[in-house]
């Protein structure tokens, strides 16, 4: 077996555990409907046709006509600002002089905040404020997975998307019932089809992430350290899923306490259970050794394991 730095491997799977906390169809149907609303600013400004990037046009230094380039990246973030609906919910630096350039950068900055987080500055601050206030966390409005798998998309198919991304697809079945079933179906609209074609294998790597840290717990189970993290990470509070395909093993339960419990206060090591997300990582890790299980038999490669993992979850 080889050798695994605990301490990597945990930051590892602490940066990718967000990605065990997946949208159902409806909820990817919603809250792609909510990201293409929140974007539009974005989708309007868009110079080029057919490619929708997550920021205004940028000036190209090596263009012939400077002045052009200038015009087109000042007309965009024009357009961008009047589709806005809010215009406090801006973020500006107002203890400056008034200069065109870094307003217009400004405003490219908060576009590129809002497809990174789908909220604006205000927003942002807003909702961290209730949180901290109620103690309670606040459901943001575009989901997590939504705004990564918008963030994997290239520039053309993202505005193919944003064009028909929503729209239900004519089922070609002739069958009435069958075609009823379809016609209202989340599973059929585009939005939700490529994120299942995209989803496993970034569920993958974060599995084999979890992998390597149950791995060390199993072989260092003696280890002062491994109660050190059964501290940290609250795994007495753990509530894993009861799905028949969760594993019950020691060292995978106390993986996933590492990977779904939520950071307390910055600069400390308080961490706190979060049961939604424990459930599902635990559920889904199972799913990830089923597929493991079934290529192995297979002598099948990682490819395989993929295509067994999209069949599952």
């Amino acid at each position: 077996m080889r050798e695994i730095d605990i301490v990597t491997a945990i930051n590892n799977l602490r940066k990718n555990r967000l990605k065990f906390q997946i949208d159902t169809d409806s909820e990817a149907f919603e809250h792609s409907k909510r990201l293409v609303d929140r974007l539009w600013p974005l989708a309007a400004a868009q110079i080029k046709p057919g490619v929708l990037h997550l920021h205004l046009p940028k000036v190209d230094e090596n263009a012939e006509d400077q002045e052009a380039e200038q015009r087109n990246r000042r007309n965009a973030a024009i357009i961008a600002k009047l589709c806005i609906p809010d215009w406090s919910l801006l973020r500006h630096d107002r203890s400056k002089p008034y200069d065109r350039n870094r307003v217009i950068d400004e405003l490219d900055a908060e576009l590129k905040g809002l497809a990174e987080t789908g909220m604006y500055s205000r927003e942002r601050e807003l909702l961290a404020d209730l949180a901290k206030r109620t103690g309670v966390p606040v459901e943001e409005p575009v989901s997590k997975e939504t705004l990564r798998y918008n963030r994997s998309l290239s520039p053309g198919s993202r505005n193919a998307l944003f064009g028909n991304g929503l729209h239900v697809l004519a089922p070609s079945s002739l069958n009435k019932r069958r075609r009823k079933a379809k016609a209202t179906s989340h599973a059929s609209v585009p939005f939700v089809r490529g994120r299942k074609e995209w989803r496993p294998k970034q569920l993958l790597t974060a599995c084999e992430h979890l992998r390597d840290v149950a791995a060390w717990i199993a072989e260092n189970r003696g280890d002062s350290f491994v109660q050190v993290l059964e501290d940290r990470y609250d795994f007495a509070g753990l509530k894993a899923s009861k799905s028949s395909v969760a594993p019950a093993d020691y060292s995978v339960r106390l993986a996933v306490a590492i990977a779904s419990a939520d950071h307390g206060d910055s600069g400390t090591d308080s961490y706190v259970s979060n049961d939604a997300l424990a459930i599902s990582t635990s559920r889904i890790y199972g799913l990830y050794v089923m597929a493991v299980q079934r290529a192995g038999k297979s002598r099948a490669g990682k490819n395989a394991i993929s295509d067994i993992f999209k069949s599952l979850i």
